[in-house]
C-alpha cells in the first residue's frame, strides 16, 4: 500500500496533536527565505515551551542571490530574535569558499 501526503508549511494548517521539543531545518532556509519569519512564526507555533530549533546552513562567501533576505548567520540571528528565539550555539566549519553553520535556538 502507498502512501502520500502533501502539507504546505505555510499555507495549510495541520493539528500534530502535540507540540515538539525539537525542530530541525537542514539545508532548507534558502527555500524559505522568502518568508523567514511567517516560517518561524509557524515553527514557534509547534514547539514546546522550551523547544530547540537546530539549523545546520550553508552559507556561501559570495552569496549573490538571497542577500536581500539573509546574508550570514548573524543576520538570522537578527531576525530570530524579533521572533523570541535565542541562540544558544553555533558551530561553523569555515572552508574555502563557504561556512557551513549549524547554529540552535532555544524558544
Amino acid at each position: 500500500m502507498k502512501y502520500s501526503w502533501n502539507y504546505d508549511f505555510l499555507n495549510d494548517e495541520f493539528d500534530w496533536g502535540k507540540k515538539f521539543n525539537l525542530i530541525i531545518l537542514a539545508e532548507t532556509l534558502w527555500y524559505l527565505v522568502a518568508n523567514i519569519e511567517g516560517v518561524f512564526t509557524k515553527i514557534n507555533k509547534y514547539l514546546c515551551k522550551d523547544g530547540v530549533v537546530a539549523i545546520k546552513q550553508y552559507f556561501p562567501k559570495n552569496q549573490k542571490y538571497f542577500n536581500k533576505y539573509i546574508n550570514g548567520p548573524d543576520q538570522l540571528t537578527k531576525i530570530l530574535s524579533k521572533l523570541d528565539f535565542i541562540k544558544k550555539t553555533i558551530v561553523t566549519i569555515n572552508n574555502n569558499d563557504r561556512d557551513v553553520v549549524c547554529l540552535i535556538y532555544k524558544k
